[in-house]
């Protein structure tokens, strides 16, 4: 029985929004659901739910760096002692049969929950990422301890890529790498310093698939791959594996519900796309750093930008405004290494233009609280204008986009009945810009409630002090344009952003 959608949720997670709710408890993100719901989230990716190499809970989410190591919590999560959910009573986010009630009652509600799954590499003998205890090539000797408890099949068959050896990031072929430098790199080396596994061997292929079906039988709607550029693809040409198409249909077949999945490729990844969205669906994190470096520098133009830089179809592509590797400043590009200086307003006029997309996945991070398992501390996930915006983005599923600017104003007109505005210099401000598809009539802000009016080709109303506009009547169905494709806005931004690697796990 299909939970009654009185959110006006999306049904589908390709569809909706999601909300990274990083670091959170099960607990605290089961107190938090219905607001999430009201916020017109459709699902809640959670932080990996594995068994980890060390105790989390008491532990900070970040602080300064001492002698060039991190003394913080939140990379533990991406290091697996074991591929399992979790029972350790030590672990912040709690144990398997909270996570069973939290997708409950995610899913009374009419919500979707994701995990982040961290399956290309196992957790290292040390206490931070980076520091190695010793310089040895056997991966043995550099595997956590505490994996005997709970993959010793893994560990006596040392199912690991040998020699342990990091790798270097060979990522573009304009570089002078061949595709076999690149694969050899990105899939067979170290990430940091953390033993890579043996993904091609039926035995990883089956410890993951166990760990996914279980995910699955517990609630899981979908999942987030971490490093999935680190994994093999079939096409590959010197160290190809069927790792994807084993565990994922594996995976699949586990329920009659549509799992959704998401590879996280972070910069060049050295072969087609189409090699990865034939599987999953893509970060694009070009398009989305570019974004928010628009918002932050005050320009409309580069938030009007609708290009996706990796060439997936629009529905093959996951936005974000930021992510946790830009908001710990581990990755980046375009000159958007560490987020976590930018405003909460630059955060939502750039979740204004990106959040509207249609047809891509949107993805929402809630800036960490300061300890491991704690909810968000910071409120901007709950606003009006974040919550106005997802609830467009849900009302106009499956109509077309354009995107455009006019002055100081970014746009986004979905269908012929709706428009994102924001005013990238400010706040406050009159609008008089071109209606490209918007159809004559007067409309509402959802956010302030003033009037727009469309006519004689304009569109006219008051941005408020948010600086963002939502402007559509959702008391009507939307209106379709059966003549609109996605159109490219004035400025683009270009088709490659400059590449740079993470310096720890992702």
């Amino acid at each position: 029985i299909k939970p009654e959608n009185k959110y006006g949720l999306a049904a589908t997670v390709n569809e909706g929004k999601i909300i990274q709710a990083w670091n959170w408890s099960y607990a605290n993100i089961e107190k938090n659901l219905t607001k999430l719901a009201e916020q017109g989230f459709t699902t809640i990716q959670v932080s990996p739910p594995n068994e980890l190499k060390m105790p989390t809970k008491g532990v900070k989410v970040c602080e300064p760096a001492v002698g060039g190591i991190a003394p913080n919590g939140w990379w533990m999560f991406y290091q697996p002692a074991g591929f399992q959910l979790n029972e350790s009573t030590d672990n912040a986010l709690g144990t398997k049969a909270e996570f069973v009630q939290m997708c409950e009652k995610a899913h009374d509600l009419g919500l979707k929950i994701i995990v982040d799954a961290v399956i290309n590499h196992m957790g290292t003998d040390d206490d931070h990422v980076g520091k190695y205890t010793n310089d040895s090539l056997d991966p043995m000797d550099h595997v956590n301890p505490r994996a005997a408890l709970f993959e010793k099949e893994l560990l006596d068959a040392k199912a690991f890529h040998s020699p342990w050896v990091d790798m270097t990031y060979k990522e573009n072929y304009w570089d002078g790498w061949s595709d076999y430098d690149i694969e050899e790199d990105l899939t067979q080396n170290c990430t940091s310093g953390l033993p890579d596994l043996a993904t091609e061997t039926q035995l990883v292929q089956d410890t993951i698939y166990d760990y996914f079906v279980e995910l699955v039988e517990a609630g899981a709607d979908g999942f987030r791959f971490d490093a999935a550029k680190h994994i093999e693809l079939p096409t590959d040409d010197g160290n190809r594996s069927d790792f994807w198409p084993n565990v994922l249909n594996g995976a699949q077949s586990a329920t009659s519900n549509e799992l959704f999945f998401y590879g996280e490729i972070l910069n060049g990844c050295g072969t087609d796309i189409g090699n990865y969205t034939r599987y999953m669906s893509i970060t694009d994190n070009f398009y989305s750093d570019a974004v928010l470096m628009a918002a932050n520098n005050s320009n409309p133009s580069g938030l009007a930008n609708s290009r996706y830089n990796k060439g997936a179809a629009a529905n093959k592509n996951v936005l974000w405004v930021e992510s946790h590797d830009t908001y710990m400043g581990e990755s980046g590009s375009g000159g958007m290494r560490n987020t976590s200086g930018v405003s909460d307003d630059k955060i939502i006029k750039a979740w204004a233009m990106v959040g509207s997309r249609a047809d891509a996945t949107s993805l929402f991070f809630a800036r960490p609280a300061y300890n491991m398992g704690d909810a968000s501390s910071n409120t901007t996930y709950k606003s009006k204008p974040v919550a106005e915006v997802n609830k467009f983005k849900n009302y106009f599923a499956g109509q077309g986009e354009y995107l455009s600017c006019d002055g100081s104003i970014a746009y986004n007109e979905r269908g012929t009945s709706g428009v994102v505005l924001v005013n990238a210099h400010g706040t406050n401000t009159s609008v008089n810009v071109k209606a490209n598809k918007m159809a004559n009539g007067t409309y509402k802000d959802a956010i302030t409630g003033s009037t727009f009016t469309v006519s004689n080709g304009r569109i006219t109303g008051n941005i408020g002090n948010t600086g963002v506009a939502v402007v559509y009547n959702p008391s009507s169905n939307p209106t379709p344009d059966p003549t609109v494709t996605p159109t490219q806005a004035p400025t683009q931004a270009p088709t490659q952003a400059p590449t740079q690697a993470p310096t720890q796990a992702p």
